[in-house]
């Protein structure tokens, strides 16, 4: 059943997986943290995607190209494999929700299944 169906129908069922008492924890995995500044046009559209964060000793300007933003999450997914990831996307709240979705699509495919999102300007926070 998809997730739309399930929605529809107004049920969702989640199913936990816990440890019992008797089972240790797993020990903690290192986070490796991502920053992805999105600036879009008056209309919108993606301007300027700019990634930095732990190992990118430079920002990396993707221009707007989401193809390239992808093929550079895959390659640091590829390099800190085993870790976890934190990734952070923060627009400046003109960006158009069609973009929005690109730009999320790219992340998962990337694997990336965790994204936070933020505005830029604080002060719309």
């Amino acid at each position: 059943m998809h997730l739309r169906h399930v929605l529809a129908c107004g049920v969702v069922v989640l199913v936990c997986a816990g440890a019992s008492a008797a089972e240790p924890a797993p020990p903690p995995r290192e986070v490796v943290r991502f920053n992805v500044r999105i600036i879009s046009t008056d209309k919108g559209a993606i301007e300027k995607l700019t990634l930095s964060g732990d190992g990118i000793a430079k920002p990396l300007d993707l221009k707007a190209d989401v193809a390239a933003f992808e093929k550079a999450l895959k390659e640091l997914a590829t390099k800190h494999k085993g870790k976890s990831f934190a990734l952070t996307l923060e627009v400046d709240g003109k960006l158009l929700y069609a973009h929005v979705v690109e730009l999320h699509d790219a992340t998962v495919r990337a694997g990336f299944t965790v994204v936070s999102w933020a505005l830029l300007d604080p002060k719309k926070r």
